[in-house]
């Protein structure tokens, strides 16, 4: 993998005196807080050790920049389709702020002198940065590394050991670089797309959380038709006490203030393609989704929308509610090993399957692109 320094932009913290407050507007408002001193840059290029603690356990992993060619060349693996209307979301804000202002998350796998290093350098130097997040029960450190001979070594094992990376979070960010790198070629300003700003972490220091689903039914379908059509496919049990589904091909549904609990028919259970694995999101889309409600373009629908997991059942029962219409479905997890299968087989699952943890923060660490030349074109 072709990984690089850079100048990072860092939050000035002294100055952040609500850390939920400014961490959560940020991302919109970016160019405002770096407009009036809230970001200062680093003095030199580095790559930095990154540990993110949450619940109880420390992950640690890198920051740094990857070349864009990595992805547009196939050895940063995608795993999921893309939204329309959250690219065009990213592209503007990437333009408006002049600036990556988040890392996109990359998981390798095997083993490697990195991550004992990483571990090593963190005990052993004094952090840049270190932010504790009381609302989210996380805290995020950075270590910058400098030196020139160190960063020659780093980058030396991230090319003989990381052969490849797989997206767990980003893959919005990372495909609006690419096509502004591909846009302006043979430009000036396809120098300011050329570098990925990314934190890369092994897999096993990763977590896949279950990413759910809210469907409108729109008076489309009757509360009582749609359990009827789901009885076809499904095993239906009403549960006394809620709960996520607790292996796979099981499905949790709340619909008209009650929960149920669903398992796909045996006769169901088949991947989509051969030699991949049975999913229970490519279950979902194909027959609920697509043969019951007639949702043929999960990407742009409106009548679909989606809770992360970690708001729980509460999260999902509140987004239902808002809406008379509306129906909740509750997914098992992808597992790592499913989600490596289908990255290496150079499938894509539907958007938001999966949701890793740990997750970073806009406004953590950020790397400037300036955008004078592109606003030239």
């Amino acid at each position: 993998m072709r990984v690089a320094p850079f100048q990072a932009v860092l939050p000035d913290l002294r100055l952040v005196t609500s850390t939920d407050h400014f961490f959560s507007t940020v991302k919109e408002d970016y160019s405002k807080y770096a407009s009036v001193g809230f970001f200062h840059k680093a003095a030199r290029e580095s790559l930095y050790v990154y540990r993110i603690v949450q619940d109880g356990r420390a992950h640690w992993g890198y920051v740094g920049t990857v070349h864009i060619s990595e992805y547009l060349e196939g050895r940063i693996k995608k795993h999921e389709l893309t939204l329309a209307d959250k690219e065009q979301q990213q592209l503007r804000l990437l333009l408006e702020r002049g600036a990556q202002v988040k890392p996109v998350l990359l998981a390798w796998q095997g083993e490697s002198r990195l991550a004992g290093f990483a571990r090593e350098w963190g005990a052993a130097h004094e952090p840049v940065l270190d932010l504790e997040l009381a609302g989210e029960g996380s805290r995020h450190t950075l270590w910058a590394i400098a030196d020139g001979t160190v960063l020659s070594q780093l980058r030396q094992w991230f090319a003989e050991e990381v052969a490849v990376t797989y997206i767990a979070d980003g893959h919005h960010r990372t495909s609006v670089v690419a096509l502004l790198y591909e846009q302006y070629a043979g430009q000036p300003a396809q120098a300011r797309f050329e570098w990925l700003l990314a934190a890369l972490f092994p897999a096993d220091q990763l977590t896949i959380r279950d990413y759910n689903r809210v469907v409108d039914t729109r008076n489309e379908i009757s509360f009582t038709r749609l359990m009827a059509a789901l009885s076809q496919y499904c095993d239906i049990r009403l549960m006394e006490a809620p709960h996520k589904p607790r292996q796979p091909h099981q499905l949790t549904l709340f619909i008209n203030n009650e929960w149920y609990e669903l398992s796909w028919k045996p006769q169901y259970i088949v991947p989509m393609g051969p030699g991949l694995p049975v999913l229970d999101v490519d279950l979902f889309n194909r027959y609920v989704l697509g043969e019951i409600l007639g949702i043929a373009d999960v990407r742009s629908d409106r009548r679909l929308s989606y809770v992360e997991g970690t708001k729980g059942l509460e999260g999902l029962k509140n987004k239902v509610l808002k809406n008379e219409h509306r129906v909740g479905f509750c997914l098992y997890p992808l597992q790592m090993e499913d989600f490596i299968r289908v990255s290496d087989a150079g499938q894509t699952l539907p958007p938001k399957s999966t949701w890793f943890e740990p997750r970073m923060k806009n406004g953590l660490i950020a790397m400037e692109i300036g955008i004078e030349c592109v606003r030239e074109r």
